[in-house]
């Protein structure tokens, strides 16, 4: 397989999309960012070349010319637009694409109620797959990375367990359910280590992991960085998910943020071991173990 220089991101300008883009720019990738005409994003940097695409095929053959790879990192509802984007690379000679997958592993178990999500993760993967056994110059990678956990602790404080400017913890059960976690610029850097090692990450689903903890540990560890005793909420997972259930059924769309805290926190089911630090891919994709306290730190530091 040829060296991967030239890379184009499809949401680049998001979340997740954003830190992989200057992962990528750190790494000396000639980055292009694709952009739809309606986005308004303020989010650039001068050194990347944006390219606007509604995402037609005629639009897309225009913007990917000269393209090695593709990474996507689109939300969960434009997954779906992944087998597109799997079609412009087959005909534009570009010969990998990073599938937007990050998150859980395809064999861990998790709520029925968050089902929606895999299905569609599926059909996108089966395609990729099935694409790349007919056309042996075009390959897919794939990377499970488990909760974005400082991002997520960050964005989502209720739900993740941790409102730090209150020193107030919301545990669940008893708090000793344990999860592995990437850290967000982690993940951009398992990006980079997939497209320079392209022969080792070819047709491969990927699992990598930068800490493994309890609440009760991300709690002491807050507790110790910050000099001071937290509030301690204790809340029942099974009472949580019914009245998610409830939502769900009312159409409330807030209930997949108290699936998604059932998932990663009720005692006793081990949803959210996405792998082990012995099976793990870090080492393939140079990604080190993150220690729990200097992560709160960054997590205290970038809010404070």
């Amino acid at each position: 397989m040829t060296t991967i220089q030239n890379v184009a991101v499809a949401g680049g300008t998001g979340n997740l999309g954003s830190y992989i883009v200057q992962a990528l720019v750190a790494a000396n990738f000639n980055v292009t960012v694709l952009t739809r005409p309606t986005s308004n994003s303020t989010n650039k940097l001068p050194t990347i070349r944006y390219q606007q695409t509604d995402y037609s095929p005629s639009s897309l053959s225009s913007v990917l010319q000269g393209q090695d790879a593709l990474v996507c990192s689109l939300g969960v509802f434009g997954t779906l637009d992944q087998t597109h984007l799997i079609d412009a690379c087959l005909n534009n000679g570009i010969s990998r694409i990073v599938l937007s997958e990050f998150g859980n592993a395809p064999h861990q178990a998790r709520l029925p109620e968050l089902d929606f999500a895999r299905t569609s993760k599926k059909a996108v993967l089966d395609y990729a797959i099935q694409k790349s056994s007919e056309n042996p110059e075009f390959s897919w990678s794939a990377l499970a990375t488990g909760n974005f956990i400082d991002w997520a602790i960050s964005r989502f404080p209720a739900e993740m367990g941790f409102c730090f400017p209150e020193r107030k913890a919301r545990i669940y059960d008893n708090g000793e359910e344990r999860i592995t976690g990437t850290c967000i610029r982690r993940i951009a850097e398992a990006v980079v280590g997939i497209l320079k090692r392209p022969e080792e990450t070819k047709n491969r689903f990927l699992r990598v992991r930068s800490l493994e903890a309890s609440q009760n540990e991300i709690l002491g560890a807050f507790e110790e960085v910050m000099g001071a005793k937290w509030t301690v909420e204790y809340v029942n997972s099974k009472e949580v998910l019914e009245r998610a259930k409830e939502k769900l059924a009312k159409g409330d769309k807030g209930a997949v943020l108290d699936l998604v805290s059932v998932q990663l926190w009720q005692e006793g089911m081990g949803r959210s071991i996405v792998v082990s630090r012995e099976e793990a891919d870090n080492e393939l994709l140079g990604i080190p173990e993150d220690d729990l306290r200097t992560v709160v730190k960054g997590i205290l530091e970038d809010k404070f």
